[in-house]
């Protein structure tokens, strides 16, 4: 679904103030919302031109999930901040543009963004009482260090050498959730997950570089530009570890649910409205995200899709201005068929990626 808005949604988003920006997403899911009846239980917001900013990230609103380190980025644990609706949190991916130019990268980084829905927050008890070494990036990825299977909420596919050195062998359109991932989004029994392990580099810090030519840390992004040895202490890490520290998941693994309905957004000018991008590649480019998921938890979830439709006395009625959640002023949005099925509509708090 389009969303035709007058010109302050980059600013909104792109401004250095994150409040700002999670305000103009919550007034466009909410205008959506009002407008269109749907209730997902996540929106995807995408821009129909280049908003001169790169970011990209997940906005969490609700959770009711224990045992997956939420209270690490939020204290209250289990919260709801959409108490009126099933809405549970928004990705941001920035531009059409840009996957259409990267395609390859468009599975890797929606699975990352949507798996900040359930990780990675949790902290391990490695023999010497809580830790959060296991975590990298802002504390809500894993660490580069972590044996991850390459997982798309990063660390890396490490390879045991067997001497005490240990070699990469990460492939950057890698979109596979590990067995950890699986267990905090609730795919699967803590008895399936298996050990992985840590390592804690030897030598002097910064005597190895990453791939943006930056001291080789927990934070350092997964080594997609090229393999490297690294010399090591090995320190095996168990699901027992994890849960240990964050107690057991709860609702488990046979109760949680295994389908998530989600409605894709597209925020457009009206220069960008005359001339939007083909309804072939955007349905393209959502398969690429819904299947791309499923594909990365080994097809034990789904995402439903949920289609635009129009509302109000047929399409060209205007909605007006959605009020934001902090009062201020929001984009406007006049809904307008592209064809019988797809409308133009107008329709908190991790920036989680670079």
């Amino acid at each position: 679904m389009f969303v035709e808005e007058t010109g302050q949604f980059a600013a909104e988003i792109c401004s250095p103030d994150e409040t700002r920006g999670d305000a103009a997403l919550l007034a466009l899911t909410d205008a959506h919302r009002e407008a269109s009846g749907d209730d997902p239980e996540f929106v995807t917001v995408l821009t129909a031109g280049i908003i001169g900013c790169d970011i990209i990230f997940y906005l969490p609103l609700a959770n009711d999930v224990t045992g997956i380190g939420s209270r690490h980025q939020d204290p209250r644990d289990v919260y709801d901040d959409t108490p009126d609706s099933r809405l549970e949190g928004v990705l941001f991916l920035n531009d059409v543009p840009y996957w259409q130019e990267h395609p390859d990268e468009i599975g890797p980084m929606f699975n990352q963004e949507f798996g900040h829905r359930w990780g990675a927050l949790v902290h391990a008890d490695l023999g010497e009482g809580e830790t959060a070494e296991i975590l990298g990036r802002d504390g809500v990825h894993w660490s580069y260090f972590l044996h991850t299977e390459a997982s798309p909420l990063e660390g890396n596919r490490w390879i045991d050498n067997g001497d005490g050195t240990f070699t990469t062998a990460t492939e950057p359109d890698d979109a596979t959730y590990s067995p950890l991932d699986l267990y905090l989004m609730g795919l699967l029994p803590p008895e399936e997950v298996p050990p992985t392990f840590l390592l804690r580099p030897a030598g002097e810090p910064c005597a190895m570089r990453d791939c943006f030519d930056g001291c080789l840390t927990a934070a350092s992004p997964p080594q997609f530009c090229e393999n490297i040895i690294v010399e090591a202490e090995r320190v095996d890490v168990t699901i027992d570890d994890v849960i240990a520290v964050e107690g057991a998941r709860s609702p488990a693994h046979t109760e949680a649910p295994r389908s998530f309905s989600m409605v894709f957004l597209v925020v457009a000018g009206s220069e960008d409205l005359a001339d939007p991008p083909p309804r072939a590649q955007l349905d393209g480019l959502v398969d690429d995200m819904a299947g791309g998921f499923a594909d990365g938890t080994g097809g034990l979830a789904t995402l439903e899709v949920m289609s635009g439709r129009c509302v109000g006395d047929g399409c060209g009625c205007r909605l007006g201005a959605a009020a934001s959640r902090d009062g201020g002023a929001a984009a406007h949005a006049l809904i307008l068929c592209a064809t019988p099925l797809l409308c133009l509509l107008l329709r908190q708090r991790r920036r989680a990626a670079a």
